[in-house]
């Protein structure tokens, strides 16, 4: 018996119905920390490393938000127990504290029209509206009533700076040194002020004196002392680039002590009203105080606990979960309600009225979703109004078509796509929000219809979904499963253990997972063990029939082509014949020390069926596999196995290793079954 039925590229990972009766070959339960990678074949998953520092609390991370703003910098945001902090130059930064800490926050990002900068709005079940700039740099030097930003050297009396065409270098004359003000190779530097050198290079060497501009860069030479000369890190060269305030409230906080300044906001140095000499420090941090603002006008009601917030067009939407009102601020304003009572004009506040308590607010396809209670969906629209001789703009918010359960279960459970927005419900289903329109038609099947048995079993308490890489990844925090939807192939992969209490970005579009035990974040998906620990993994497949289910089977063959790295040495791969198993199970091991010449150097082990018999490994060198110095240099094994016959109606087969560092691929596989003496009928008839 030779002809072997193949399998490989599987169509993703199913968990709804037996998997004898699927019509295509995928990954069933069972299966877990594998993905089917962008070349088909079923993978060990990477890890988790540290991101940042080292958490020094028992406290886990409560929420977390990318805020990617107008400046084109991306700030990782988190929150634990009762503070916000913010990524600054490798390390999460204190920048709000005495937060509600029975509270998570939410964010929102609103369009400052006098400033010309994003804030970032933040709630957290108090009172207030919390907004910041994100105003973030460390301190150069001081005086009694100043403070110099690094990432900026300006020349003034006594202190030049020299160009030099030949050498292509910036010298300095001053004691205070460019690797001190945090100048770095790589980093791109804007010259200002002189007459012959204004322009933007990148520094191909840097000493306490001297910067050396790439090769490609030109240089003129000259020495300049012109006071307004600059030469900083692109787009760092002054307070008002870091996003610091050049309007309004004027306020920033060294350590725990605030302060105020009034002048320098567009240079490098900061007037301070009071003397910062005693908290001051050489590259020590230094943000823009956070504000907070009590919405007022309109119907907002005094005294009202804010924990959902968004904004679309520039309004923000407000509200409290236990109660059943949403309230939208003028474009203007967001902390400003009010509304004209005789006829409402376009851009004004207002108030939207709920049947049942207000779960969540989201933003899809430029319209505000509002979802309540279990069932509830309502999206607003805008309409201008005009009788001839008054104008306006009226709104409403009607239910959208849904059954019992469509509602949303968290606002982080709304995640933006390429093309609309999924979410979390109550019923539960992971889903596009535009097929709740007509949920008779068999568009509005649910997107989490293929793993419905394993959805139903998690617990959908405080999780949290991301999008980034042509997936959409949904955390569930209190079973430490991680699902992931693949929108361009459109299936899903099997679940992944991870352990976390929500989930975000980085700027790079990394997937961040904060942990709910301690103070610390941990980038997923990178290097070959979970922070030090092994990856076990296990990939099951459908069980197989041959396409005859009421047939009974022979075979003595199964072979497996695979790809493992140095640490995958004892690949477990099981077939189990029969109903779990019930007739035969059988399992050998493939690795990396496996003979790689099954002509010169044969190996013999033993393991299928009841008698032991010869296998034949070989392997080579993959050179097709894309460069990963994490996995490390991979071998391609064809392993066969056979020599007893077993007899059975269907077969499975999975594939596990837990050893460290271990990485497999799994191309193909196949076994040959034959149609034995025997079938269903004969075994009922007898």
């Amino acid at each position: 018996m030779n002809d072997y039925i193949e399998f490989s590229q599987p169509s993703g990972f199913y968990d709804k119905i037996d998997s004898s009766f699927l019509t295509t070959y995928g990954l069933v339960r069972g299966s877990y920390n594998v993905l089917i990678n962008d070349r088909g074949n079923i993978a060990t998953r990477k890890g988790f490393k540290l991101y940042a520092q080292t958490g020094s609390l028992s406290t886990g991370i409560k929420s977390a938000y990318l805020w990617e703003t107008n400046t084109n910098t991306s700030v990782p945001i988190r929150t634990r127990y009762d503070a916000m902090q913010a990524y600054y130059e490798g390390s999460y930064r204190d920048v709000l504290t005495g937060l509600k800490s029975s509270y998570k926050m939410g964010f929102a990002t609103w369009w400052d029209k006098t400033e010309l900068k994003d804030r970032l709005l933040a709630v957290n079940g108090g009172l207030n509206i919390y907004h910041w700039t994100g105003g973030m740099s460390s301190i150069a030097s001081w005086t009694v009533n100043s403070i110099t930003k690094m990432y900026s050297k300006g020349a003034s009396a006594g202190n030049t700076l020299t160009f030099a065409a030949a050498g292509k270098t910036i010298t300095q004359s001053t004691a205070t040194d460019f690797i001190t003000l945090g100048f770095t190779v790589g980093a791109t530097i804007r010259v200002l002020g002189t007459t012959n050198n204004n322009g933007v290079y990148t520094i191909s060497a840097v000493t306490a004196s001297v910067i050396t501009v790439s090769s490609t860069d030109t240089l003129v030479n000259e020495v300049c002392n012109v006071a307004t000369q600059i030469v900083g890190i692109l787009g760092r060269e002054t307070w008002a680039n870091e996003r610091f305030t050049t309007t309004g409230t004027k306020g920033l906080t060294i350590g725990t002590t605030n302060f105020t300044y009034n002048a320098g906001e567009n240079t490098a140095t900061l007037t301070l009203t009071t003397d910062p000499s005693a908290v001051a420090t050489v590259g020590g941090f230094v943000y823009q105080a956070f504000l907070s603002t009590t919405p007022s006008g309109g119907d907002f009601p005094a005294g009202l606990p804010i924990d959902r917030i968004a904004v679309n067009l520039n309004q923000a939407y407000v509200g409290y979960s236990q109660a059943r009102n949403v309230y939208f601020s003028k474009q203007s304003a967001f902390n400003d309600f009010a509304y004209n009572v005789t006829l409402r004009k376009t851009g004004e506040g207002g108030t939207i009225n709920l049947d049942n308590n207000l779960s969540t607010i989201a933003v899809d396809d430029d319209k505000v979703v509002i979802t309540a209670g279990k069932s509830d969906i309502h999206r607003v629209t805008f309409t201008n109004y005009s009788d001839g001789t008054s104008s306006g703009e009226l709104y409403q918010a009607p239910k959208s078509k849904t059954s019992y359960g469509q509602s949303g279960v968290s606002q982080e459970s709304f995640v933006k796509i390429s093309n609309g927005t999924l979410y979390l419900s109550n019923a539960p289903t992971i889903d596009f929000l535009g097929n709740v329109e007509n949920i008779a038609s068999q568009q509005s099947l649910p997107l989490s219809d293929p793993i419905k048995r394993l959805l139903t079993s998690l617990n959908k308490t405080d999780a949290s979904g991301v999008f980034t890489k042509n997936s959409a990844f949904y955390l569930f925090p209190y079973d430490s499963v991680l699902l992931i939807y693949d929108v361009e192939r459109k299936f899903w992969q099997p679940p992944q253990i991870v352990s976390g209490s929500c989930i975000s970005l980085d700027g790079s579009g990394n997937i961040l997972v904060h942990s709910a035990q301690k103070d610390e974040t941990y980038t997923l998906f990178s290097g070959m063990t979970d922070n030090g620990s092994p990856i076990a993994s296990n990939a099951t497949t459908n069980i197989q029939t041959a396409g005859k289910r009421s047939k009974r089977k022979i075979h003595d063959e199964v072979f497996v082509e695979i790809i493992v790295n140095g640490n995958a040495k004892s690949v477990a791969c099981t077939m189990q014949s029969g109903y779990k198993g019930a007739t035969n199970v059988t399992t050998f091991n493939v690795g990396a020390d496996d003979a790689e010449n099954f002509v010169e150097n044969p190996t013999i082990s033993s393991g299928f069926g009841s008698t032991p018999f010869g296998s034949t490994p070989f392997g080579s060198l993959f050179p097709d596999l894309d460069e990963d110095a994490e996995i490390g240099a991979t071998k391609k094994l064809y392993e066969v196995q056979g020599g007893t016959i077993v007899e059975s109606f269907t077969d499975q087969m999975s594939f596990s290793t837990d050893e460290l560092a271990a990485y497999f691929e799994l191309v193909s596989w196949g076994y040959n079954p034959k149609k034995a003496s025997t079938s269903l009928v004969d075994i009922m008839r007898d």
